[in-house]
């Protein structure tokens, strides 16, 4: 639950907005999005709706069906983070098996051996 460190608890009109049923879930969709780190964004393409659409939600518009809230709250609860990851039509393992491998890769000398930017850098240090 989101803690109220304004006045709005003690502005009469405000604390009775902050009773409805649509305030109180979109607290529970505010707390959803940040208990799964998605940003503002993230949680726009989840839902498949445009940005200003989903502020109301987070902001408990009262124009906006109360079903509505309680199936945007739904779908973020039910997202799993891994889905992103498998997204691309691999698993989680193939896709750590593949950074995995690119990262010892990197650390093997050699003619194939990637050389990132900032070790140019260090490189050329000492040759003027």
């Amino acid at each position: 639950m989101v803690v109220d460190y304004s006045l709005g608890g003690m502005i009469p009109e405000i604390k009775e907005k902050m009773k409805t049923e649509h305030f109180i879930l979109s607290e529970a969709i505010l707390d959803i999005r940040f208990e799964k780190k998605l940003t503002f964004d993230e949680a726009t393409e989840i839902l498949d709706i445009p940005r200003e659409t989903y502020i109301k939600f987070e902001y408990g518009d009262n124009d906006i069906d109360i079903n509505e809230y309680r199936d945007v709250l739904q779908k973020l609860q039910e997202y799993n983070s891994n889905e992103a990851i498998t997204s691309n039509g691999g698993d989680i393992e193939d896709n750590l098996a593949t950074e995995t491998t690119d990262i010892f890769t990197d650390l093997v000398p050699g003619p194939n051996k990637k050389q990132h930017s900032y070790e140019s850098s260090f490189n050329s240090q000492g040759e003027d």
